[in-house]
C-alpha cells in the first residue's frame, strides 16, 4: 500500500470517532492555525501540533496530524518555497477560481495539496472555489484527489473534482483534447445550461467528487458530500461561481508565494516563467546569430529562429510555443529570452514586463472574458488560422475582445519536476535576478503603452500528423483580420 492509502486510513480512523460537525470544526481550526504559521515555506501544519491550545479537541490535533503527514511527504522533495514579507495579501472582496488539470501526477500530489491548503489558509473564507479535472491517470493521482476532496469537504471550501475524465482519443488532435480539458476545469464559471440542455460530467460533480468510467464516459456515484457551499453562488450542481479572476495551474511545482505575487499584479493575463533542463542536442530554440546587446537590426520580426545543438545543464525557458513578447515574437529558450527592447531591459532587472501572450505553467486570468463566452479552443482550419496552442488562441481571442493587459513576472518561476524546481532560484537560471515585491513596487510599473495593438502574431504551426512544432517555418500571421 502506498503512502496515500495510509493517509486515507488515518482519516477514516479520525472519522470513525468524530461527528461530521466535529471534523468540520477541527479541519477549519487546523487550516486557520496553518494560516497563522510564521513561514509558508516551513512546516505550517506540523509546527502547530504542539502549539494547539490544550482546550481544543483531540479531533483538531488529529486533523493537524493528518495535514502534517501530507506536508511531510511533500517536504521529502525539498522544494524551496519561501515567503516574501513585502507581498500584499489579496483584497478580501476578491473572488477566485483555482483551476487545475491533472494527469499521472502522483509524485506531485503531496506538494500540490500542501500548497493549495496553505493558499486557502491565507485567503478569506468563502473567496475561493477549487475546480480540478483529472483524466486518464494510471497512477495514484485519483486516490490523492479522493483524500483532497474529503479535506476540502471538512474545511468547507466549495469545489468540483472529476476523477477519470475522458482521456485523449487515439486519433484525437492534442490541442482539441487540451482545450476540452481546460474548459472542463472552467465549468463552474460558465453560465449554467438552459433547461433541457446537456450537463457536463464536471458540472455534475459540482461540489461533489465524481468517479468517471473513462472507458464508457459514464458518471459514477458521488464520493463525498462536497463542502458546505461556502457561498451563495457556489453550492449546487446548477449554480455558477462568479469569480473576479481565474488562477489556472498546470501540473507544476508551485508555491503559495507564486500565486499571491501574480494576484498582486493588475492585468487581464499574468504569468510567471517556467523552466526546464534538457541536455539532448537539438532541443533548444533561440534567436540565431543574435548579438549580446542589440537585437534591432533585424526589424520588426526580429532575427530568425534557430535550433541550438549544444549540450548543457543550465535552466532554459520552456513555454516558447505559447509565449510572445510585445511585438508578437516567440520567447527564446535562452538569454535574452525576448526581442522587444523595453521588455528585455525590464527582464534583465528582474521586473515584470508586457507581453502579447503567455501561460508558462501558471496564469492568473480575468474571469470576465469567460463569462462573456471566451473558451479554450483549437484552430479554425477552414479560416486558415494558425495551428497554435489552445493558450495562444485564448490570447488572440482576448486581444480581439479588448483585453490586452498581459504581463510576465520573472520573479515567479515554475518547473515540472522536483529536481528542476529545486534550482529555480539559483544561478542555473541565467541572467534573471530574483526580486522581492518591494523591489518591484519601487520601480516604475509596467508601461502598457507597449501593450499589444493591431499587429502580426508569429505563427509556429504544429505538425498535421504529430505533436511536434515546426520551429524553422515560423511566419507572422494576422491577429486582427478575424473577429470573434
Amino acid at each position: 500500500m502506498g503512502s496515500v492509502e495510509a493517509l486515507q486510513r488515518q482519516l477514516a480512523e479520525l472519522e470513525s470517532r468524530s461527528s461530521p460537525a466535529e471534523l468540520q470544526a477541527a479541519f477549519r481550526g487546523a487550516l486557520q492555525a496553518a494560516g497563522a504559521a510564521p513561514s509558508a515555506g516551513g512546516a505550517a501544519f506540523a509546527s502547530r501540533i504542539g502549539s494547539v491550545d490544550s482546550r481544543r479537541s483531540e479531533v483538531e490535533q488529529g486533523a493537524l496530524r493528518l495535514l502534517a503527514a501530507v506536508e511531510m511527504r511533500a517536504a521529502r522533495q525539498r522544494i524551496p518555497c519561501f515567503r516574501d514579507p513585502s507581498l500584499p495579501l489579496p483584497k478580501p472582496a476578491l473572488r477566485l477560481l483555482l483551476a487545475n488539470n491533472l494527469h499521472n501526477n502522483e509524485q506531485l500530489m503531496p506538494h500540490y495539496i500542501t500548497q493549495m491548503l496553505r493558499l486557502l489558509a491565507l485567503l478569506p473564507a468563502g473567496s475561493a472555489y477549487v475546480s480540478i479535472y483529472e483524466s486518464g491517470s494510471k497512477d495514484r493521482t485519483g486516490p490523492w484527489l479522493v483524500l483532497f476532496d474529503k479535506i476540502l469537504d471538512y474545511v468547507e471550501v466549495p469545489h468540483s473534482i472529476t476523477i477519470g475524465g475522458r482521456p485523449r482519443g487515439e486519433n484525437e488532435d492534442r490541442i482539441e483534447f487540451l482545450a476540452h480539458a481546460r474548459n472542463m476545469a472552467l465549468e463552474p464559471v460558465f453560465p449554467a445550461p438552459a433547461a433541457g440542455e446537456a450537463v457536463s460530467e464536471h458540472r455534475n460533480a459540482s461540489v461533489n467528487l465524481r468517479m468517471l468510467d473513462a472507458a464508457e464516459g459514464g458518471v459514477g456515484s458521488g464520493v463525498g458530500s462536497g463542502g458546505a457551499g461556502g457561498s451563495d453562488k457556489g453550492g449546487g450542481a446548477a449554480d455558477v461561481w462568479t469569480p473576479d479572476r481565474v488562477v489556472f495551474i498546470n501540473d507544476v511545482y508551485f508555491c503559495v508565494r507564486d500565486v499571491i505575487r501574480l494576484l498582486a499584479h493588475e492585468g487581464d493575463l499574468v504569468c510567471g516563467m517556467d523552466f526546464h533542463v534538457d541536455v539532448r542536442e537539438g532541443w533548444d530554440r533561440h534567436w540565431r546569430n543574435i548579438p549580446a546587446v542589440d537585437i534591432h537590426p533585424w526589424g520588426p520580426y526580429g532575427p530568425p529562429l534557430g535550433v541550438m545543438h549544444k549540450r548543457h545543464d543550465h535552466m532554459i525557458f520552456y513555454d516558447c510555443w505559447v509565449s510572445r513578447d510585445a511585438n508578437g515574437l516567440p520567447f527564446a529558450n535562452n538569454r535574452p529570452f525576448v526581442a522587444h527592447q523595453y521588455s528585455r531591459l525590464r527582464l534583465e532587472a528582474g521586473q515584470p514586463f508586457p507581453v502579447s501572450c503567455c501561460w508558462n505553467g501558471m496564469a492568473v486570468i480575468s474571469a470576465v472574458p469567460f463569462r462573456k463566452g471566451t473558451r479554450f479552443r483549437a484552430h479554425k482550419e477552414d479560416e486558415g488560422e494558425c495551428e497554435a496552442s489552445e493558450c495562444n488562441l485564448l490570447c488572440e481571442d482576448m486581444l480581439r475582445a479588448g483585453f490586452s493587459r498581459f504581463v510576465v513576472d520573472p520573479g515567479v518561476r515554475q518547473a515540472y519536476y522536483p529536481d528542476i524546481a529545486r534550482q529555480l532560484y539559483t544561478k542555473k537560471v541565467s541572467y534573471i535576478p530574483l526580486t522581492s515585491w518591494a523591489n518591484v513596487s519601487a520601480m516604475p510599473p509596467v508601461d502598457f503603452a507597449f501593450a499589444p495593438r493591431k499587429f502580426h502574431m508569429m505563427c509556429c504551426n504544429k505538425g498535421e500528423t504529430d505533436d511536434s512544432v515546426h520551429w524553422k517555418t515560423c511566419l507572422p500571421g494576422p491577429v486582427f483580420e478575424r473577429e470573434l
